[in-house]
């Protein structure tokens, strides 16, 4: 696949249903960037895709890039250094409130631009060696995490404020529970669930 020539040094470090991320160097070794590779052409909401280039909030992790090659669409992002909310379950609830009211932040900037995030979820919550969250993958086509989507979203709704506030509190069950609220290894029996 051919990318931007400012890209090299890609190193693989997760590979999903819909994507591979890699750690990469963007210009320069000083750069760290995260690439995200599509398995296939997505489209992407252009006003998400302003705010993320523009609209820098320390919860919600900057875009610098977008793009397709070869068929497949990509992003460029600000790397995060920091682990997957996840990793840190189940956590106290003082610990869990704290990284909601940095989620909330996020979701707020992004509710006051008429955007949403679509797929909040544990794994994309990132939290920094200082405790601070951030928000990664905004934008999503599709439903998402099915254990953390809003009722209406599997109905084929798009995400909205509501589905995200809907998809905060499963979050927090999950961060103070250790387990998500609505459980099964079935697509169906999550769905009929929520």
């Amino acid at each position: 696949m051919s990318l931007d020539a400012s890209i090299s040094g890609c190193r693989l470090v997760q590979t999903g249903g819909e994507a591979s991320v890699y750690r990469a160097f963007r210009g320069s070794e000083d750069h760290v960037v995260a690439l995200k590779v599509y398995k296939a052409r997505r489209a992407c909401n252009e006003s998400l895709i302003q705010f993320l280039k523009a609209g820098k909030h320390p919860n919600v992790a900057s875009l610098y890039a977008t793009g397709a090659a070869d068929g497949h669409t990509f992003t460029v992002s600000e790397y995060i250094r920091g682990v997957t909310s996840s990793a840190l379950v189940p956590m106290p609830p003082s610990v869990a409130v704290h990284l909601l009211r940095g989620v909330s932040a996020g979701l707020s900037a992004l509710a006051r631009a008429e955007l949403s995030h679509g797929d909040l979820n544990p794994e994309n919550v990132l939290v920094r060696s200082d405790a601070s969250p951030v928000l990664i993958d905004c934008g999503i086509e599709g439903l998402g995490a099915p254990r953390f989507a809003a009722p209406e979203r599997f109905a084929g709704k798009a995400p909205s404020v509501k589905s995200d506030l809907f998809s905060a509190g499963l979050l927090l069950y999950f961060w103070i529970a250790g387990e998500p609220l609505f459980a099964g290894e079935k697509f169906e029996s999550v769905a009929s669930q929520i």
